[in-house]
């Protein structure tokens, strides 16, 4: 109820009344812009921005600039290709930070202990199918045998280590996984998994990127996603998003940096007329990444467990 009327009145407050209370905490850092993998409906590795990989002097900067609370580290690409990840998880959690990753999972094998011990608070794990068949329907070039064995072997060692990691897998439903959820859910019953998510898929023009086999791969009906202008105020105005090079978004559909705050190291425009007006209009969902978003009230997602 408060945020609702924060959000409604977000126009009418002054700079220096947000600046001071309601300057964001909860931040995305983008490690890498640019992926191992080639997911259909994803534009990691057709981004018409720079690709990169986050340096570890970078990001400690940006720490000491924002000071967030909360950072999902990932956004464009695959975090743990980026050689120094651990020390970026380990270095915020040492000052309080609660940090949130994804992955594609195709290096928990390589990487599962010192994700371990990295502190990380949260992974989320994607598990799309436990066939290759249906693995490679979404997730060109990745490998059904590698994943599960990193899967395996992540839960396995966080049983018998002093580890208090959430571990949470997160399923995309197209049409071939909507015959795999009972079976998903079987192999993951004694895995120790927190939580598991059965969510719909971005399967067309996320980021711009046209997919002309979206109507091939879509789930039945109680599974589609709606393309519906998203609900006004949108909340995206409470977050800050940071590519690999220091470039601040305003949201995670903003894959090509359309709508700059400007560079967090060097010019950084965030409490700017223009910083102003971009996040006026991220409120009011009139900026042109808006008319592509398909964040709505009809999107399902399902807690199993």
């Amino acid at each position: 109820m408060l945020a609702n009327i924060f959000l409604s009145n977000y126009t009418k407050i002054p700079d220096v009344i947000l600046k001071r209370y309601f300057y964001p905490t909860d931040i995305v850092i983008e490690p890498i812009a640019g992926c191992n993998i080639n997911c259909i409906a994803c534009p990691a590795n057709e981004l018409k921005r720079k690709t990169g990989m986050m340096s570890y002097s970078v990001f400690k900067k940006i720490l000491k600039i924002i000071h967030p609370k909360y950072i999902d580290l990932f956004f464009m690409g695959e975090p743990f290709l980026n050689p120094d990840i651990f020390k970026m998880i380990s270095y915020a959690t040492k000052n309080n930070i609660f940090v949130k990753i994804n992955t594609n999972c195709t290096t928990l094998e390589r990487d599962y202990k010192k994700i371990l011990k990295s502190g990380l608070n949260i992974i989320t794990l994607s598990l799309d199918g436990l066939t290759q068949n249906t693995i490679s329907i979404y997730r060109k070039g990745a490998n059904v045998d590698q994943i599960l064995s990193g899967i395996n072997k992540l839960c396995y060692a966080r049983k018998n280590s002093l580890s208090n990691i959430q571990i949470n897998v997160r399923t995309l439903v197209f049409k071939e996984t909507e015959k795999e959820l009972k079976d998903i859910i079987f192999y993951l019953k004694d895995k120790g998994v927190n939580h598991l998510y059965f969510v719909k898929p971005i399967l067309n023009n996320w980021g711009g990127k046209k997919n002309f086999n979206a109507e091939k791969i879509k789930p039945s009906e109680n599974w589609l996603r709606y393309s519906k202008k998203p609900p006004i105020p949108c909340p995206a105005v409470n977050r800050l998003l940071i590519t690999w090079d220091g470039y601040m978004l305003p949201c995670c559909h903003d894959v090509n940096g359309l709508n700059s705050y400007g560079n967090i190291m060097t010019n950084n425009l965030y409490w700017s007329k223009k910083g102003r007006k971009i996040r006026e209009n991220v409120v009011n969902c009139n900026l042109d990444i808006c008319s592509t978003c398909q964040r709505s009230t009809n999107d399902k997602i399902i807690k199993i467990y």
